[in-house]
């Protein structure tokens, strides 16, 4: 290098490979393996390389005392670019050894993600050749918990029908019998296909467990409406399902990217032979019979969904309570810059809810879905005032009501299991349940609150006419993976420095008390958008002997 290249351009060539790699490189975030004693360990293909599907997951196996799995994070794909669904077979034959079972994203495995998934490049066929892993898995010994996704309404099954998907998408949520007009007849039989292929293969994956070759299967219904061609689709696997006897065995819920977490909870909750009991409380009496944006069924039917994929039931009296603030009626609508007396409202009885629940001496987690795809800021600001962030057992506000539930749910149960168990667990067990449980609430509100409610309305500006899939040498969405770090890491450093450095609070397994002694953060743009981040949080807790609960200072942070 120093042959071609002064010093002033060697500098400038060093900043902008380290500007590339901060700003939107998806790099390696798995968790590593602990020391000492094997962790109860399952086999994971997730449905993507998000940190949703990917990285969250695994951070619920460690809340709960367990472990996934995972293949190599360029075996996802990324982006547009389809996973690799051979290589992955390949692996999961050679990593099963050791494994107590295998949950493995359908959509993966046969067309290389949730994104390929809706595109028309592979055949039914192809698709189902695919899956045969899945049977050697299965008849190894390995319980094999297979997930699938309806599709959603909105699909890009091509280039050439991408200037056609908003309007297919409408004509869909519709549910029109005509065809729609001024959409060519050939591209409106390529989104017709790409739905018919994919309920086919899960049409077959129901008569596979059925024939025992599956141990058990979940079909997610994708971004939906009360109305359209999925109302059918479902209809018809229900048909087969009672047809084939396999009710107890094969699901059809609400969700897509929640499943994972979802179904890690429940091995984690199954295997330790509990049942956790959490107390659901809405916002707004009435609210569990409406059904939520972006959904198809009611919100109480969706909760008890969740609860079941996840080991619980909901109950009252015991258990964590959940506090589920409803959906608004215009959730799509970004919240007010300056607070009015409707805010000061919600805020008063948000805070008289916490209170509430606190002067029972109960737990408690928030499930925010007033918004979609953040959070409710006045919400978030009076849970930072009012509540110490480690007495927070659950919080999620991300994406559809759908998502934010389902996660939340899933913190809640393996939060629940590592009380329950934690005292026989080693002390390195305990302190990576603890410090993921903190690390995943923090990151929940940086990432759900601070990044998607704050800072994300001023990036999408910046990046507005780039191309979806821009060249990478070009950096064109740098920019923008810059600012999201430099915001989200100095607000939650903000954060960490009122609220957590140097706190302690007891953790009842270890009979101690724990003290927040250091956080390291890193932020990336995971994909070229600014939809999502990937908050690489992590967290050392020093456990104490016979220290006191330190007093809680009330300060807001600044977002």
């Amino acid at each position: 290098m120093s042959t071609f290249f002064s010093p002033i351009l060697r500098r400038a060539f060093v900043f902008a490979l380290l500007f590339l790699a901060l700003a939107v490189a998806p790099g390696r975030a798995e968790v590593p393996p602990l020391p000492g004693q094997p962790l109860p360990t399952a086999l994971f293909i997730p449905l993507d390389d998000r940190p949703s599907t990917w990285l969250f997951p695994q951070q619920i196996a460690r809340i709960g005392g367990g472990r996934l799995r995972v293949p190599s994070r360029h075996l996802l794909g990324r982006a547009w670019t389809p996973g690799r669904p051979e290589d992955l077979a390949s692996w999961a034959r050679q990593a099963m050894v050791g494994t107590e079972r295998a949950l493995v994203s359908v959509d993966m495995l046969a067309y290389g993600g949730l994104v390929a998934s809706r595109t028309a490049g592979c055949t039914t066929e192809k698709a189902l050749a695919r899956l045969d892993v899945l049977k050697t898995l299965q008849r190894s010994g390995i319980p094999v918990v297979a997930f699938a996704i309806l599709p959603r309404l909105s699909l890009r099954t091509s280039e050439a029908q991408a200037p056609y998907e908003r309007t297919l998408a409408n004509w869909a949520a519709a549910g029109s019998e005509s065809p729609p007009e001024n959409v060519p007849a050939e591209i409106f039989e390529e989104y017709l296909a790409v739905r018919r292929r994919n309920v086919q293969v899960v049409a077959d994956l129901v008569a596979q467990v059925a024939r025992g070759d599956l141990e058990f299967l979940v079909l997610g219904q994708d971004d939906a409406a009360p109305r359209g061609p999925h109302i059918q689709e479902q209809r018809l696997l229900e048909e087969q399902i009672r047809s084939l006897g396999v009710e107890e065995r094969v699901r059809i819920i609400s969700g897509a990217d929640e499943l994972a977490m979802n179904l890690v909870a429940g091995w984690l909750a199954g295997r330790e032979g509990l049942q956790p009991v959490l107390e659901i409380l809405y916002s707004e009496e009435g609210a569990g019979e409406r059904i939520p944006p972006m959904e198809s069924r009611p919100l109480e039917e969706t909760i008890q969904e969740h609860l079941s994929l996840s080991g619980a039931r909901s109950g009252s009296g015991r258990g964590t309570v959940l506090l589920v603030e409803v959906p608004s009626d215009k959730p799509y609508e970004p919240p007010a810059l300056e607070v009015g007396a409707e805010d000061l409202e919600r805020a008063e009885a948000f805070k008289n809810r916490l209170e509430q629940v606190r002067s029972r001496g109960r737990r408690l987690g928030v499930a925010d879905l007033r918004l979609v795809n953040r959070a409710d800021p006045v919400l978030a600001r009076e849970l930072l005032e009012h509540l110490p962030l480690w007495e927070l057992e659950a919080y999620a506000a991300w994406n559809t009501p759908s998502n934010a539930l389902g996660t939340a749910v899933a913190q809640a149960v393996v939060r629940e299991v590592a009380r329950a168990r934690g005292q026989g667990w080693s002390l390195e067990r305990v302190l990576e349940s603890e410090k993921t449980q903190q690390a995943f609430t923090l990151a929940r509100l940086l990432d759900d609150f601070a990044y998607q409610a704050v800072i994300r309305p001023t990036l999408s500006q910046t990046v507005r006419g780039l191309p979806r899939d821009p060249d990478p040498l070009l950096n064109l969405y740098g920019p923008a993976g810059l600012q999201a770090r430099t915001d989200t890491v100095a607000w939650a450093r903000q954060v960490w420095q009122e609220r957590l450095q140097g706190r302690q609070y007891l953790v009842p397994a270890l009979r101690r008390w724990v003290e927040f002694a250091e956080m390291r953060l890193e932020v990336v743009l995971p994909w070229p958008r600014v939809f999502e981040i990937e908050a690489r949080l992590d967290l050392r807790l020093v456990p104490r002997a016979g220290a006191p609960p330190p007093p809680f200072k009330k300060s807001r942070p600044s977002s």
